[in-house]
């Protein structure tokens, strides 16, 4: 299961739970000399803390390890997010925190994240579900049901079309489209769609759990422009910029937009108040009077 943005951890719904990730560096200790080991506790029955130092392409590495006892069936690797969603940035030591109140947390930093928005550089998938879209041109850590630890390089390849409509390309799952393109953001992405001028959002409601594999259908309930569309629950938004904007525009006939209302009072289409006549009619009205006075 790979890990996500600042942290993961580690637990089981047992009265006593601990935490443990695999440091990323304890990766290239499974070659070489022997680790000499500084320091070694034990946090609880099972667990053990144990820091070492280890020499790795000349150069001394310490790696920090807990490890609980295999089997107990007391430990889970989990990712977590700051903020529970893709977006925004918190401190370990806080995310560890207010993780506190559900287990014993050992927590370790599971990626690089986007200064701007707070995302994930790197895939985030969690219980079959995809979060954040993979980054094809670097190596993903996963770590699967059956407890093996795997690396390798993953990439996303997904479309979308509205009706029976052509299929084209989706770039992005929870995160920003470039200038043209296309991407999908679900309530795990945050509160509102990016803004952008030239774009078009796609509000759907009843979409299913967006798991690798699957193709998912939802309903259009609402289109609106520029962005900043609120994501909601049970539902996503699909955004579209450029080429990708203008597809979606040809297709978007049948779906409602949103417009701003014009009330109007009981009484007739105006109210029952006799509208004001134009500039252009009051023109047309002086001149017809002049004529007639000319006439008469």
């Amino acid at each position: 299961m790979p890990f996500g943005e600042e942290s993961a951890y580690l637990g089981k719904g047992v009265r006593r739970k601990v935490l443990l990730l695999a440091v990323l560096a304890a990766l290239a200790c499974t070659s070489g000399a022997p680790a000499a080991i500084l320091e070694r506790t034990e946090l609880m029955p099972g667990v053990t803390y144990t820091r070492e130092v280890k020499t790795i392409r000349g150069e001394q590495v310490v790696v920090h390890v807990v490890a609980p006892k295999p089997g107990s069936g007391l430990y889970r690797i989990v990712p977590v997010l700051s903020n529970g969603t893709i977006t925004g940035r918190e401190r370990l030591s806080e995310m560890q925190e207010r993780l506190s109140s559900q287990a014993t947390v050992v927590g370790v930093n599971g990626d690089l994240f986007n200064n701007a928005y707070g995302y994930p550089s790197g895939i985030y998938l969690r219980d079959g579900v995809l979060h954040g879209r993979p980054f094809g041109g670097r190596s993903a850590l996963g770590i699967g049901s059956d407890g093996l630890l795997r690396v390798g390089r993953v990439d996303l390849s997904a479309s979308w079309s509205i009706e029976d409509g052509k299929r084209a390309a989706l770039g992005q799952l929870n995160r920003p489209v470039a200038r043209s393109g296309a991407g999908l953001f679900t309530p795990s992405w945050g509160t509102e769609t990016p803004h952008a001028k030239n774009a078009i959002d796609i509000v759907v409601s009843g979409l299913p759990a967006t798991r690798p594999g699957e193709e998912l259908g939802a309903e259009i309930v609402e289109v609106r422009r520029g962005g900043g569309t609120a994501v909601p629950e049970g539902g996503a938004v699909l955004q579209t910029r450029g080429t990708a904007r203008r597809l979606a525009a040809r297709r978007q006939a049948r779906a409602p937009r949103t417009a701003p209302s014009r009330r109007r009072r009981a009484g007739g289409r105006d109210g029952g108040r006799r509208r004001a006549p134009s500039r252009r009619r009051r023109t047309r009205a002086r001149t017809a009077r002049r004529r007639w006075c000319r006439g008469s």
